[in-house]
């Protein structure tokens, strides 16, 4: 990616960046993502760089698509390749010089689809990563959003997904999360013999269920603990 570097240098040295309130501007990297940091107003402002290639998806032949509820072909017909270096846990699958130029597969267009009309999710996913942060799960977004995938893969229609019922879906995503985790498996939506938890210890995952477990069993107990410590309304729904 030292073309990338390049192009992003040559635009800050040569390209008079004068602008009320622009301070500094200054460009780190870190594998094949580079940072733009702009120092404006006294503040800094970052903004990672990552160069894809958008493909049609349709020339990939192992993606599932019975996955994905109403499913349409539109929604393939581009997906973007994203350098993203393995893990050590998968670096057994290519060659030494090849771990640093894997590309990962993003399907974008399609993750939006299974997202569509299902009005509490993306609200619901955006809590359940500020539940994460506050427990400090060591598990990264991605994964709260693919449990929300096959949360939807079981319950497809748009009237199960009501902001009325926002109570209720958030104990329903707990208790998903908990039987990820207790079968140690998370496949990827598109990809499910691909288990997501596989860099994640037994003994991780065993504690994490756990804690999930001791959540739903509090808040079934006492729903109101649920606004007062996660600012969820669930007192307004039923929990089952």
């Amino acid at each position: 990616m030292s073309w990338n570097l390049h192009y992003l240098e040559s635009f800050i040295n040569n390209t008079n960046l004068v602008y009320p309130g622009l301070l500094e501007v200054k460009l780190t990297h870190s594998g094949p993502a580079r940072t733009l940091k702009v120092f404006y107003n006294f503040v800094w402002i970052s903004v990672d760089l990552v160069p894809v290639f958008a493909i049609d998806s349709k020339l990939l032949q192992k993606y599932t698509l019975e996955n994905i509820p109403d499913f349409s072909e539109e929604s393939l017909l581009n997906c973007y390749l994203v350098p993203k270096p393995l893990k050590i846990e998968l670096s057994c699958l290519v060659t030494e010089d090849s771990i640093e130029k894997v590309w990962r597969i993003h399907f974008a267009e399609t993750e939006k689809q299974i997202l569509k009309g299902k009005c509490a999710l993306k609200p619901l996913i955006k809590l359940m990563k500020d539940l994460r942060d506050k427990e400090m799960w060591p598990i990264p977004s991605y994964f709260l959003k693919v449990v929300a995938f096959w949360l939807v893969k079981k319950h497809p229609h748009q009237s199960f997904w009501n902001d009325s019922k926002f109570g209720f879906l958030f104990m329903k995503f707990l208790e998903a999360l908990e039987t990820h985790l207790e079968a140690k498996h998370l496949g990827h939506i598109l990809y499910p013999k691909f288990n997501l938890f596989h860099s994640l210890s037994p003994k991780t995952l065993m504690d994490l269920k756990k804690r999930v477990n001791s959540i739903i069993v509090n808040l079934s107990k006492r729903p109101v603990l649920a606004y007062k410590l996660f600012k969820v309304p669930i007192l307004d729904h039923h929990l089952s």
